[in-house]
């Protein structure tokens, strides 16, 4: 007896075998490509670390040049300090009085001079006027307050100021 089939089951079968031909090639397709994914993680996260360390110097060198356009209109900055350390031995005892020159715009002459400026105590500096001196003039900075955090200008500010807000300072 002879196995005859109608051409609706032949097409069904067909149907049916094409799906999962499909399916088994993609699978084949996302076998391959998953294969290759450990060696292109691996390669996208060197080009990661990479990106990071390239965003992080090009960060801190627009950084610097940003302060270094600020600082380009202070020079030859002073410190002096009055006689109250002295006496006490503290720093927050002490007044301090300091003077620089900057970049200011003359009227009388339309253009900008070396003007000689004076201020008294450190919290009376401008952002870029104190990171000056922190920065470029730190053999201003009195020795009292760099005996806070030595080697550490900021810190050793930290320090200070936070001594002034409370009155004294933590031994």
């Amino acid at each position: 007896m002879m196995n005859t089939r109608s051409s609706a089951a032949i097409r069904a079968e067909l149907t049916e075998t094409t799906k999962a031909f499909n399916a088994a090639r993609e699978d084949a397709i996302t076998f391959e490509r998953m294969k290759a994914a450990a060696d292109a993680a691996a390669a996208l996260a060197a080009k990661d670390s990479d990106l990071r360390a390239e965003l992080l110097r090009a960060e801190q060198r627009e950084d610097q040049e940003r302060r270094e356009a600020q600082y380009a209109n202070i020079r030859n900055m002073r410190v002096r300090t009055s006689t109250g350390q002295v006496h006490s031995g503290s720093p927050l005892a002490a007044q301090y009085v300091i003077t620089f020159e900057r970049l200011a715009y003359s009227s009388s002459t339309r253009r900008n001079e070396w003007t000689a400026t004076e201020v008294n105590g450190f919290a009376s500096l401008a952002p870029d006027q104190f990171g000056y001196l922190v920065d470029k003039a730190a053999d201003q900075i009195p020795a009292g307050i760099v005996a806070l955090a030595p080697g550490e200008p900021r810190k050793a500010f930290d320090t200070y100021f936070l001594g002034m807000s409370r009155g004294h300072l933590r031994g």
